[in-house]
């Protein structure tokens, strides 16, 4: 059940995610309404991505550490652990400083500061949709 819960915040996040980066640009130039309006929602979007990270985190570690642990575990199978678990670990590191610099600091180079922003929010829906699909069809075991 826990399994399932996970999985599912992590697909409504990878959603949400990919729709909130796909659009905001259109709606953000409408109006200073709009614009705070797009603001509310990366807000929003940033701390559920920073539970999601976490949680892929955790959940990516324990499927690394079984596929490590394992004698009957493919090459396919210990790699793709593996991938994702380091594809998350990286992720998270590219998001703590740049979302901590977002809400409370300044960015240290307006230019590379965006373009992290993008890689994080390209991959974070693929990282997020991936691991939500794979605990979803092993919820049960």
């Amino acid at each position: 059940m826990i399994k399932r819960a996970i999985s599912v915040y992590l697909a409504l996040v990878a959603i949400g995610l990919a729709v909130q980066f796909t659009t905001w640009t259109i709606y953000a130039q409408a109006s200073q309404r709009a614009r705070d309006a797009a603001g509310a929602v990366w807000d929003v979007i940033g701390w559920s991505m920073l539970a999601g990270l976490v949680l892929t985190l955790v959940v990516t570690y324990q499927e690394k550490q079984r596929r490590d642990a394992g004698t009957s575990t493919s090459t396919r199978q210990w790699l793709s652990a593996n991938r994702l678990f380091y594809a998350a670990l990286v992720l998270t590191l590219a998001f703590m400083p740049n979302w901590f610099a977002s809400r409370w600091g300044e960015p240290p180079n307006e230019a590379t500061f965006w373009m992290v922003w993008y890689v994080i929010d390209t991959v974070t829906p693929v990282v997020f949709g991936v691991t939500a699909i794979r605990l979803w069809r092993t919820a049960s075991d």
